[in-house]
């Protein structure tokens, strides 16, 4: 993932950016995408809307959105960025030659850096700004949950 933000951040890959956010930060099926096509985005009451379906612009997505507005992404234009994800992860000695990247190694990476919150069940990234300590009125034990619900029924946050 941080060879990815790598060749996103060196080369300044907006559409890369993009794609990348969508499909890391969502856990949508590959044909679910054409939702999240930036010409979909309605900014002024904060949703993605195609064929009467809304999904929230969450605030990662937002952030890449504004670099990319306006554009539309096509599904032969996701291939392309990870042919060049591909020969970038292959230069680095990652990948082996020939092996392509693909949606499912998003998804591999999204099941490896999101975790579950024990108190809401959300999924959610495992980052130090996601996350809280708290301690319960009924234990000394502090137990990390995500800083959407802190807790629900915490005591004290530490």
């Amino acid at each position: 993932m941080s060879l990815v933000k790598e060749l996103i951040k060196r080369d300044k890959l907006n559409k890369l950016e993009y794609i990348f956010t969508i499909l890391y930060y969502t856990d949508i099926q590959k044909s679910d995408f054409k939702i999240y096509n930036p010409k979909c985005a309605n900014f002024e009451n904060g949703y993605f809307e195609l064929d009467g379906r809304r999904v929230k612009i969450t605030e990662p997505i937002s952030e890449v959105l504004q670099k990319v507005k306006g554009i539309k992404i096509t599904p032969a234009m996701i291939l392309y960025h990870f042919r060049i994800v591909a020969h970038y992860l292959h230069s680095k000695g990652f990948y082996e030659n020939g092996k392509p990247f693909t949606f499912d190694d998003v998804k591999k990476t999204r099941e490896k850096y999101f975790i579950k919150c024990p108190c809401c069940d959300s999924v959610v990234e495992n980052i130090a700004e996601n996350w809280v300590l708290v301690r319960y009125d009924f234990s000394v034990q502090k137990v990390l949950v995500c800083k959407n619900c802190k807790g629900v029924t915490k005591n004290e946050i530490i």
